[in-house]
């Protein structure tokens, strides 16, 4: 089989340590048994923690640790050696694991192409395509429960955008929406705008992209039809959260940083990587290619992400204890915030016409008349 494979996990580094966040039911990492909380310790008799240490001993070396070099270091440790576990489709690899118990757990994984395959950017790679989107729900005593849509996607590609679009589409109905960036190292900065679309009610910019001679603004408008070509309304009035990680990076800084600036979303988990200045490529005489930036960017508000990255409004670091317990800790602080202001938003329905309320706002970061609004 041609084309990359996939295994179907996201190993991240966890308190120091390389960790499965996230298996993906129906592919290889689920049917070989492997579970989120398990630390991964060596792929086809290679150790991580050898294949991890010049990175960390180059890092421990930076004596400016905001230095473009550091950044792009921790960029590389917090994948945590996930990449040991790619490669093409088809191919073996064989993964020693400690368990929750910390025993040793061997696993023969086959790696498969990606249900939506793949695609290819330039001189890069072919890049697999992964787009999940799943409903979750939390009981409210005495009402019906909280109906929360979770989309999570692994690069800002255009051969995605109809998946994320059908996501959008088929969880409108839900009290609210996670966008789960965390792993996403970015791609087409122009995506940014269109899947910010589905969740403003007026035009926005989600910022400025700054060359040496011109602007480009990163104008984001309402997307009113779905696609299968209905007329449908913006996502535009219900909480939105977005958690990102050390690894998401470029346009899922862009997307994250440009909503939470606006005032339209609400950020979870931990720093993002502090790498988002646009690129491009260009071809050398000799056929090597030259991929360096060519402008800054800054929010709406004039945030520069490049070395700050987007600051979450709520720190949520997942920890090894909690993981093996089935507890995300960003998203469980995101659903419960959704949950707090959905259940405030049903009170104030239900309130008689006329009468007052101490019950806490329903959107926290934003009221929903000023959503998809531009600044003053």
């Amino acid at each position: 089989v041609d084309g990359p494979g996939i295994a179907g996990i996201d190993i991240a580094i966890v308190e120091g340590e390389p960790t499965v966040l996230r298996v993906t039911p129906g592919l290889p990492g689920a049917r070989a048994g492997i579970l989120v909380g398990w630390r991964l310790i060596s792929v086809d008799g290679f150790s991580v923690a050898d294949a991890l240490r010049p990175i960390r001993n180059e890092l421990a070396s930076e004596k400016n640790i905001d230095s473009p070099r550091a950044r792009q270091l921790r960029a590389a440790l917090a994948f945590g050696g996930g990449e040991m576990l790619t490669g093409e489709a088809g191919s073996r690899r064989i993964g020693i694991f400690a368990d929750a118990s910390g025993a040793e757990q061997r696993v023969e994984i086959v790696l498969e192409t990606a249900p939506l395959g793949s695609t290819k950017f330039g001189n890069l790679p072919a890049f697999p395509i992964e787009v999940e989107s799943r409903v979750v729900e939390i009981p409210v005593d005495g009402a019906k429960p909280i109906r929360i849509g979770v989309i999570s996607f692994n690069i800002w590609m255009t051969a995605a955008s109809e998946a994320i679009d059908r996501a959008v589409d088929a969880l409108r109905s839900c009290d609210g929406i996670v966008l789960d960036l965390r792993g996403n190292p970015g791609g087409l900065g122009a995506m940014s705008m269109g899947i910010a679309g589905h969740f403003l009610r007026e035009p926005a910019s989600l910022g400025s992209m700054i060359g040496r001679s011109n602007t480009l603004e990163f104008y984001a408008s309402p997307r009113k039809v779905s696609v299968d070509g209905k007329r449908v309304r913006p996502y535009a009035t219900k909480p939105l959260a977005v958690l990102i990680d050390g690894r998401s990076a470029s346009t899922s800084e862009v997307f994250a940083g440009g909503l939470q600036d606006l005032g339209r979303a609400r950020v979870f988990g931990e720093t993002s990587a502090g790498m988002a200045l646009p690129a491009q490529a260009t071809t050398l005489p000799n056929g090597d290619v030259l991929l360096h930036a060519v402008a800054d960017f800054v929010t709406s508000k004039g945030t520069r992400l490049e070395g700050r990255g987007v600051l979450p409004d709520e720190t949520a670091a997942p920890t090894r204890d909690a993981l093996l317990h089935g507890n995300d800790a960003a998203l469980t602080a995101a659903s419960q915030w959704i949950k707090t202001s959905t259940v405030a938003t049903r009170a104030a329905k239900a309130m008689p016409v006329g009468t007052s309320s101490s019950m806490p706002t329903a959107m926290p970061t934003a009221m929903p008349p000023a959503i998809g609004t531009e600044p003053k």
